[in-house]
């Protein structure tokens, strides 16, 4: 009989191409479909709750496929673990319904992105170095400006298929702890590039580069001041939820 499985996957996308299986290059889906048709002897379609970009890591990244195989999802579990490199690690497997979709199903996605105040050795391909001094003040008032529903095209990459920019900015959040800044944001869907276009530009504000009615203008798309983007080492999907 037919089951369906649901990985929660953490992973440090540093030496990946990105979430999405491509012809040449390592992808995190292309790792993760390798080790389990390796240990489960069949095909494997693997769909991914966000397909992250080459540099992007995640926390709670969520993934399911379908399978015969009768194996329990604790010894799944332990099994994939010892099969996977040392920068992908399986958090937690579940049998779900069969109509569960980890992309289509999830009801929002939660990404974190981190900034360090100045040079790190240890953490620097996994936050944003940032030298010069930021208000933060001005950052978060920028930060309260997305809640809600906007047409986010300016932020987003575009694409020719899409017609609908519009998301919903459910939650936001920014924390300071010593020299690190991190921000928090939570909507029912996001565009390509999305968060990182914000926060770059969050950072041009932080920097004294931009006003916070010129980023309003941009949220309403009155505005044609090109975003920044910042880089993607910083940026994490935390949490998608169902």
């Amino acid at each position: 009989m037919q089951r369906n499985i649901k990985l929660t996957i953490e992973y440090d996308g540093t030496n990946f191409l990105g979430w999405q299986i491509q012809k040449k290059g390592r992808t995190i889906q292309g790792e993760l479909q390798k080790a389990l048709e390796k240990l489960l002897k069949e095909k494997i379609n693997l769909i991914g709750a966000g397909r992250t970009d080459a540099g992007v890591h995640a926390l709670g990244q969520v993934a399911n496929f379908k399978s015969d195989n009768k194996l329990g999802v604790g010894q799944l579990l332990k099994a994939l673990n010892n099969l996977l490199p040392k920068d992908i690690v399986i958090k937690n497997t579940q049998e779900m319904a069969l109509d569960f979709n980890a992309r289509f199903k999830a009801k929002s996605r939660v990404y974190r992105y981190k900034i360090f105040l100045g040079k790190t050795a240890i953490l620097r391909k996994l936050v944003w170095e940032v030298f010069q001094p930021l208000d933060i003040k001005k950052m978060k008032q920028g930060l309260k400006i997305i809640k809600g529903y906007h047409k986010f095209s300016h932020f987003g990459k575009k694409n020719e298929d899409r017609h609908d920019y519009r998301c919903e900015i459910l939650k936001t959040k920014c924390e300071v702890k010593r020299n690190e800044v991190s921000f928090e944001i939570e909507a029912n869907r996001f565009l390509r590039g999305m968060v990182r276009n914000i926060v770059g530009t969050l950072v041009e504000i932080g920097r004294g580069n931009l006003g916070i009615n010129e980023f309003a203008k941009m949220l309403n798309n009155q505005s044609r001041k090109a975003v920044k983007k910042a880089p993607a080492g910083g940026l994490y999907l935390v949490k998608v939820k169902y």
